[in-house]
């Protein structure tokens, strides 16, 4: 679930406090110079209680981790935050059960069959790209559904070779 917060932030010299102000939320965030670098960290107060927390950056904003925990939060300036509430989601396709073309290519060979039962590490199919031969393998074992993609096949990235049931 995505939460959206208008942030007002003051900085200064060596910190940054921002306000929420229709929440009951208050950051003061002190940023850490070794040198010439900055450290990948922020520590400062989260509705007073000292916390710290890895940054790594990302597009449009920064990746935080703390306690086994970590979000994306994207930075915006008001313009760029009402455009992006007009994008649509994207919403992550399940691929646990099917196999799919990791790179654009020709399928020199499907290694098996409708129904055949495979084990973990068992050759499925062998993609060439750039001249040089990929063999897919299977992650688990499972048992093949379906094969969409035949021998001498050009496939696209992402392109569905065959699934699992």
């Amino acid at each position: 679930m995505k939460s959206r917060w208008t942030l007002r932030a003051t900085p200064t010299a060596s910190s940054c406090a921002l306000s929420a102000p229709t929440a009951r939320l208050a950051i003061r965030i002190i940023w850490s110079r070794r040198g010439r670098r900055a450290i990948r960290f922020w520590q400062g107060t989260l509705d007073g209680q000292l916390v710290a927390m890895q940054v790594r950056p990302i597009a449009n904003g920064f990746r935080l981790a703390h306690q086994g925990y970590e979000v994306a939060v994207n930075v915006f300036t008001e313009s760029e935050a009402t455009a992006a509430r007009l994008m649509p989601i994207k919403t992550v396709a399940d691929t646990g059960k099917k196999l799919l073309c990791p790179m654009p290519g020709l399928v020199v060979s499907i290694a098996v069959a409708e129904g055949q039962e495979v084990k973990a590490g068992e050759t499925l199919a062998v993609v060439e790209a750039m001249k040089m031969q990929n063999v897919l393998r299977a992650e688990r074992d499972g048992t093949v559904k379906k094969i969409h993609a035949a021998a001498g096949a050009t496939l696209a990235v992402d392109a569905l070779i065959l699934e699992f049931s």
